[in-house]
């Protein structure tokens, strides 16, 4: 096997080279025959080689697939602009147009350069790349673990996360979790079990990281794992070993976390590993494919490329992750052409109001792309300096299958300070028992976006507009109404300290009604409290 710099230091590779040795050798196959290889397996499974637009008789290994699917991010030592020979590494990347992968271009600068790049790790709506670099001048060991944004269609300087998180020695290897709040990392650091063990750290709401921590047990050995995927449930986690029980030299295990602890990684046994070595997977959101890297029978001079696996081990394995995504373009009110928008969209627990996620819409396109997992009520806001915010609320069941939601998102501009005109308005996420005008505690997510907003404008003036479905008399409807209207202008006034004479509470009942019918569905979208402005 080829010398692969980003995965291991170099005592390991002589144990890599050593292991290998003894099992099967995989028949050469030429580049134009590749593509047409197609094994079936037992339980149905079935594995294709990528084919020569990604895959050459270099090594290509560490597969990272957006969460829609149709971009794939990959390492590989071919030869580059650098070297004409295979040697450094660099990453690649292809897109997908329909069901077929096109040819693999190299990332380029500023993230390629000189020397080794490479194990790359992509948030599911693929505006962060993390990745692996060495001998750099702000490096702080022998490889340490950096991060780029795309902002637009160019990906930023690449920045390294620093001493919190990489140390003296080898970091790399990364997986972001879905959230960009969990990375997890294999390192031959000091405190581990092995000698390249997998650790964890997490990001706060300022941007910290945590110091890493080892995975423990349940996950490192006394051997070497490496090469982790964080699934975008947050929880199910698949990664390399060369521990016992195996298949061949190194397979993908699996652990998932429940309640405070990893459980004891399971081998996941034929056909995804096989006699050879298997290192990286990566599953897409919607759990129906699998990619893994892997010098299996196949295999262009038996160098590591990259497979597609139908069904992934999610189906055959007692976990089931399953995610909802939510996906769309911001852009401005109406504009014409579009005009699309770089806004920040925040993730909240609406249970408690806490901050899940934080993601940007893409500067550009104004694409985004969001991962929601099942069990939770979520609040999602928009928000872009100089336009009123957007909220929405998704509640995704236990028991949801995976779908992608598409929501786009058009943010009203605040062009004329001061003055009167349209009458823009937000759909407040606000929540009352029934027949009460008491606020829920779910309520307060968006009352403070509320807030925010009119501290941030202070020349805005709002009502706050109550508003009910068609049942019930005039009267019981009027006062329900503005009771709460009442309520939802008192939080605002009182917690945010804003002059009162900013904030007009008004009930209108039944008057307004968006809809006409009598599902339940159009009863709920005409309950609401609405800001709108009136004068901004």
């Amino acid at each position: 096997m080829r010398k692969i710099y980003l995965l291991f230091p170099a005592f390991i590779i002589l144990l890599l080279v050593s292991c290998s040795s003894n099992k099967e050798t995989s028949k050469s196959v030429g580049i134009r025959d590749k593509d047409d290889i197609k094994i079936t397996l037992n339980d149905n499974v079935v594995f294709k080689n990528l084919g020569d637009k990604i895959n050459t008789d270099a090594d290509e290994y560490a597969p990272a697939i957006t969460g829609n699917g149709k971009i794939v991010y990959f390492t590989s030592n071919r030869p580059n602009r650098f070297s004409k020979s295979v040697g450094d590494e660099d990453i690649w990347y292809a897109s997908k147009d329909g069901d077929n992968w096109g040819v693999a271009k190299n990332l380029g600068f500023p993230i390629n350069e000189k020397g080794n790049q490479g194990t790359t790790a992509i948030q599911p709506d693929g505006q962060y790349v993390y990745f692996a670099l060495g001998e750099r001048n702000d490096g702080v060991g022998n490889f340490d673990i950096y991060y780029s944004r795309l902002e637009g269609i160019r990906w930023s300087d690449p920045k390294n996360l620093g001493a919190d998180v990489n140390s003296a020695y080898w970091d790399h290897n990364p997986t972001i979790s879905s959230d960009g709040r969990t990375l997890i990392f294999a390192s031959n650091r000091p405190g581990g079990s092995g000698s390249s063990d997998l650790w964890i750290a997490h990001k706060d709401n300022e941007g910290k990281w945590s110091k890493p921590m080892n995975l423990g047990e349940n996950i490192n050995s006394d051997g070497q794992e490496m090469s982790p995927f964080l699934s975008l449930d947050n929880k199910t986690l698949y990664f390399a070993s060369n521990s016992e029980p195996s298949v061949g030299g190194f397979d993908i295990f699996v652990s998932q976390y429940n309640d405070g602890q990893w459980s004891p990684k399971k081998n996941i046994g034929e056909p995804y590993n096989s006699p050879k070595d298997e290192f990286f997977i990566t599953i897409p959101a919607a759990n129906d494919t699998a990619y893994i890297c892997s010098n299996r029978a196949g295999a262009v001079n038996e160098s590591l490329d990259l497979w597609l696996a139908v069904p992934p081990p999610v189906k055959t394995i007692t976990f089931q992750p399953v995610v909802v995504a939510v996906t769309g373009i911001v852009s401005e009110f109406n504009s014409k052409p579009l005009k699309p928008l770089e806004a920040t969209l925040t993730i909240k627990d609406l249970s408690n109001d806490s901050t899940i996620a934080q993601f940007m819409s893409n500067s550009v396109t104004g694409d985004y792309y969001i991962i929601l997992t099942r069990g939770r009520n979520y609040g999602i806001t928009a928000k872009a300096p100089g336009y009123l915010f957007y909220s929405n609320q998704f509640e995704i069941p236990k028991d949801a299958k995976y779908e992608e939601l598409r929501k786009d998102i058009q943010l009203f501009p605040l062009k004329n300070p001061g003055t009167t005109g349209d009458k823009p308005a937000v759909r407040l996420m606000v929540f009352f028992d029934y027949d009460k005008a008491t606020l829920r505690p779910e309520s307060f997510t968006d009352l403070n976006n509320a807030i925010e907003f009119l501290n941030s404008n202070p020349q805005v003036y709002v009502e706050i507009a109550g508003h009910t479905d068609k049942r019930g008399t005039d009267d019981y409807n009027n006062r329900l109404s503005q009771d709460r209207a009442g309520s939802v202008a008192s939080y605002i006034v009182v917690n945010g300290k804003i002059d009162p004479a900013r904030v007009k509470p008004m009930g209108y009942g039944k008057q307004k009604l968006l809809f006409q019918g009598e599902t339940e569905e159009i009863h709920q979208a005409n309950r609401r409290v609405e800001m709108v402005l009136i004068k901004y």
